[in-house]
């Protein structure tokens, strides 16, 4: 702070910092495009996303997971109306003999997986919709964001 009051009020050419009227410019050019930088920052900052990308995100992550809960649904549904009424002595092959035990686990199995691939389809889509928003302002006050 000294050196800076000194700068502005011409008192450097009596300094003892060698040089110092001729260093000045050239540390307050180094200032002023530091300024500069952090000037264009702050705009790309504060610039907003374009509503039809950020609309166009929003609803292809609903979409995709609205077709795969209905895709899940009615693959679940189909595998239980087989296994409910599969004939004893049928020739064609029912779905609950490709699993072992009774035909209570085989559903049980089958509805277990149906679920675990809506959940994980579910966050995966949800989660990277989070994420970018998250590094939409990676200079923001978040404890994730970049230290200020």
């Amino acid at each position: 702070t000294l050196f800076w009051t000194r700068a502005l009020a011409g008192e450097l050419e009596c300094s003892d910092v060698p040089h110092a009227p001729f260093v000045t410019p050239l540390i307050m050019n180094k200032c002023m495009e530091a300024r500069g930088a952090i000037g264009t920052a702050l705009a790309f900052i504060d610039t907003q996303q374009p509503f039809p990308y950020v609309h166009l995100l929003s609803v292809i992550t609903t979409v995709a997971s609205a077709v795969n809960a209905i895709l899940v649904g009615l693959e679940t549904g189909r595998m239980l109306h087989k296994t409910a009424i599969c004939p004893e002595h049928s020739d064609v092959p029912c779905l609950a003999d490709y699993f072992w035990g009774d035909a209570l686990a085989s559903r049980a199995l089958m509805v277990g997986f149906a679920l675990i691939r809506l959940v994980a389809f579910t966050l995966t889509f949800d989660g990277l919709l989070h994420l970018a928003i998250a590094l939409d302002n990676p200079l923001g006050e978040d404890p994730t964001d970049f230290p200020a």
